[in-house]
């Protein structure tokens, strides 16, 4: 064979070999776009909902005494149109641990409770620290704690002369001796709250320069790709007041609830945005913000799901619908109703 009846076929085979790459790269994009095609117009498998019926998400008792009226005022004018479904999760359980009082007593003496407790109740004990005044009391089962001190009965407690950071990295290093920094907070959201002392109580402070005690507010991260919301919405369970004790910056005042979701999850029917909408209008939500309202009249101008973390021990981490206005923001439960024991 000559060179040329070579090199004739070897362009053959290059010509024909191309043409069947390129087929099998059309047949491949052909699968692939018939697979997404697929994929977003083949209805959902039904809700698992392997809990059983749920119990309605832990609301406070609304306290606002006037009617409110609602109107729509989102940026497309629409309510949004959210999935069919939605994950509810278990939240973790705390283990019997024999040992559990010799792990906490070494916790609180991380913060200076270097005596030992008074037992309360099965689970409760409360530590004193009588130098400084202060008593902290434990659920040692599941570790949250509150502590309280004699900071707030003096109104002329000094004022807080350093940066609001400082007070922020108070509370985290509170946190960190006590060993109880949960992995979960999303430290860039933390929030805090200026005030001053008076009557055995503070009061919002108008600056810095008139503050005695800074309120630190830490928030966890989103979970499932949503938000997590409280029941006093800028106000965490996780919260701690912050004041100058003998020239130092000092937690004087901590209240830690803090509830971590499992990854064991079962999917839900929820309500659309339209349904949770007239909820609100029923009065069958919760109004966490309600603030210089000088109308009975709410513009909505966001509606979003997130999970709610109440005050109190839960078993489930369960969705709600957010409506958000100027000043105000209220709760809906998001689990369709017959799913719900009441």
């Amino acid at each position: 064979m000559t060179l040329d009846a070579v090199a004739g076929k070897t362009r053959e085979i290059l010509k024909w070999s191309a043409i069947f790459l390129g087929a099998l790269f059309v047949i491949f994009i052909a699968l692939r776009i018939f697979s997404i095609i697929q994929t977003a117009f083949a209805p959902p498998p039904p809700p698992g909902v392997a809990f059983g019926k749920l119990p309605s998400p832990d609301f406070p008792n609304n306290t606002v005494g006037i009617s409110l009226s609602y109107t729509l005022d989102t940026i497309s004018g629409q309510l949004p149109v959210f999935s069919l479904q939605e994950k509810v999760f278990k939240m973790t359980e705390s283990q019997p641990d024999l040992l559990a009082l010799s792990k906490a007593q070494n916790m609180v003496e991380g913060v200076g409770f270097e005596e030992p407790p008074v037992k309360i109740s099965e689970n409760i004990y409360q530590w004193t620290d009588q130098e400084k005044s202060r008593t902290l009391t434990m659920n040692i089962q599941d570790i949250n704690f509150n502590m309280i001190s004699d900071f707030l009965s003096s109104p002329d407690q000094p004022f807080f002369d350093q940066e609001v950071q400082k007070a922020v990295d108070t509370a985290r290093g509170f946190l960190e001796s006590i060993k109880l920094l949960p992995e979960d907070l999303d430290l860039t959201k933390t929030q805090t709250g200026l005030f001053s002392v008076k009557n055995y109580s503070i009061i919002p402070a108008t600056s810095l320069s008139s503050t005695q005690v800074l309120q630190v507010n830490f928030f966890q991260k989103p979970f499932n790709n949503l938000p997590i919301y409280y029941p006093r919405f800028s106000i965490s369970p996780l919260n701690f007041l912050v004041g100058q004790v003998d020239g130092q910056s000092q937690v004087v005042e901590a209240n830690f609830f803090y509830q971590k979701p499992s990854s064991e999850s079962s999917t839900y029917p929820i309500k659309t945005a339209s349904q949770a909408f007239e909820d609100l209008k029923k009065g069958k939500g919760y109004i966490t913000t309600l603030i210089n309202s000088q109308s009975n009249k709410i513009s909505i101008n966001n509606v979003s799901l997130g999970y709610y973390v109440s005050e109190k021990k839960q078993d489930f981490l369960l969705p709600i619908v957010v409506f958000q206005g100027n000043n105000f923001t209220a709760y809906v439960a998001a689990v369709t109703d017959e799913w719900i024991d009441r």
